[in-house]
């Protein structure tokens, strides 16, 4: 008879630590071997994560079954014909198409609407047009965005490309899945339709005698992605046990009950209940002003948003504060307040002052912002590729003067940006914020970008873009759901501070009014 376990554990509980101590236990008391499980996590710094824990290396003879789904699926067709397209096949198909597909519906090949609607429609088994409405926050013309579905298919087509969604569609099509004796799923409630397809065809081999599937639905947030919650709370229910995780080793039980008040509204959930294993209390803070939180370069801070409206607005009221900062989107796009151009131009010069040695191509950087009259790009073309410079050498060659105070360097720099952000840059370098680290204290992501993820001290905006507000404020209870889960994910990333801030400027919010007053009200009769 299969063993089967679904772990419901909700944030901190440690979802991963209890499928590794299942995994380990099957591999060294039951002598299944490493070969015959399949181990599925949605994220490869996941798989990382188990990797690292067994102590194997990433191409470990045994275990290439532990990856990712598309990971998985993507042996199956690597003896195809066709190729794995690649952002350049999207410039080229948007160059040729009649209209600006890139301005108007999004300039990245991971972030374009036409792709994802394309993408989305295909991993959640529903028609074209149910997926356009579900995700359509811009009001996008139906009949122009079918259009560019169809058109990039045909491109796909045409040139023999596959992307990540037709690898696991191809390894379904063909269903040639090894026989395995252990299947491992983790993060379990952000599955799509396609990936639950694969566990059902490992399923039918027969040859399955541990299932453990793990997730929380409460913190179920890429339907927009083709996640959908309701397949982990029903899938294999009738053979598998419910296992509730109960205790938090990331959260204070101040921090819980605060965001218990938030889940407990969520329509389509199971029914769960955690405590807090730590006894160290959690600091909560409900506030409309920014400038009280005490956010410092110095110390670790996490600011979290909704979306790209809210996270350029918090940018800029970050950038007034002389705060150094990096940004990450949902799809894992990095940025800093500053071009990487001109950081480098900066960190140039300032090396050169030092006596430091630098190449040719940060001299061309360099260069190309600054354009010193007694360095022209004959000159720069002179200089060997494969040798380094420091300061004395390019002033005999050159004539440069590196004892010059920066600001008079850079003074006649015309770069726009430059031009804008000079006093945040001045007013940063004389405080010793160091702008050149790629790692500061201080990080603003979105809500899902920072899934799975924590940090000392937290920042929850409470605002969002109004695609959000209207699927919060819609009749339809899934939109609604999908909503408050994000903003409960939001409010479970914290292990000591959490400031729940709401930007007065911006029009669209959640209800964070409601949820502190009755957490004031439970504080009073406990």
């Amino acid at each position: 008879m299969i063993e089967a376990q679904k772990i419901f554990g909700p944030p901190g509980t440690g979802k991963t630590n209890y499928l590794i101590t299942k995994l380990m236990n099957i591999i060294q008391k039951k002598k299944i071997h490493p070969k015959d499980v399949c181990y599925i996590t949605f994220t490869n710094k996941g798989i990382d994560e188990v990797r690292e824990r067994l102590g194997v290396l990433k191409k470990t003879e045994g275990y290439e079954s532990f990856s990712t789904i598309h990971g998985l699926c993507n042996r199956y067709i690597k003896g195809e014909s066709s190729k794995l397209v690649e952002s350049s096949d999207f410039e080229y198909w948007a160059k040729s198409e009649r209209g600006d597909v890139k301005k108007e519906y999004g300039e990245d090949f991971d972030n374009n609407f036409i792709l994802n609607l394309y993408n989305l429609q295909r991993v959640s088994n529903t028609s074209l047009e149910q997926s356009f409405i579900k995700i359509n926050g811009r009001n996008y013309k139906w009949k122009y965005v079918k259009y560019y579905v169809e058109s990039w298919h045909k491109y796909k087509e045409n040139n023999k490309l596959h992307d990540f969604t037709d690898q696991i569609l191809f390894a379904l099509k063909i269903n040639q899945f090894q026989k395995y004796k252990a299947v491992f799923l983790d993060e379990a409630q952000d599955s799509s339709w396609c990936q639950w397809q694969v566990i059902d065809k490992l399923l039918e081999k027969d040859s399955v005698d541990y299932l453990y599937i793990a997730g929380d639905d409460d913190q179920a947030i890429f339907d927009w992605n083709g996640g959908e919650v309701n397949y982990f709370l029903n899938k294999y229910s009738n053979v598998c046990e419910n296992v509730p995780l109960t205790e938090s080793h990331r959260l204070s039980q101040e921090h819980i009950d605060f965001a218990s008040l938030i889940s407990e509204t969520i329509k389509t959930r199971q029914q769960k209940k955690y405590v807090a294993k730590k006894e160290d209390k959690g600091y909560l803070q409900y506030t409309g002003s920014f400038m009280s939180i005490p956010v410092d370069n110095g110390e670790s801070w996490t600011i979290m948003v909704t979306g790209s409206r809210i996270m350029n607005e918090m940018k800029n009221i970050m950038m007034r504060r002389r705060l150094w900062f990096k940004q990450t989107t949902a799809k894992g796009y990095v940025h800093y307040p500053v071009g990487s151009k001109i950081l480098s131009a900066l960190k140039c010069y300032f090396n050169l002052q030092k006596g430091k040695y630098v190449s040719k191509s940060e001299l061309l950087i360099y260069r190309t912002l600054v354009k010193p009259k007694n360095f022209t790009p004959k000159q720069l073309e002179g200089l060997d590729k494969d040798q380094l410079y420091n300061g004395e050498q390019l002033e005999e060659m050159f004539g440069f003067d590196f004892s010059i105070d920066w600001k008079d360097h850079f003074a006649n720099v015309s770069n726009p940006e430059w031009k804008k952000k000079f006093r945040y840059i001045k007013d940063c370098i004389e405080n010793k914020v160091d702008i050149f680290t790629k790692k500061p204290a201080i990080k603003m992501s979105t809500i899902h970008g920072m899934k799975g993820g924590e940090d000392d001290n937290v920042v929850l905006v409470g605002n969002m873009e109004q695609p959000f507000y209207n699927k919060y404020t819609s009749n339809d209870s899934d939109e609604q759901d999908a909503i408050i889960r994000m903003f409960y994910v939001g409010s479970t990333r914290a292990k000591k501070t959490m400031y729940v801030y709401i930007c007065s400027d911006l029009q669209y919010r959640f209800n964070f009014d409601r949820v502190f007053k009755q957490y004031n009200e439970r504080k009073k009769v406990a």
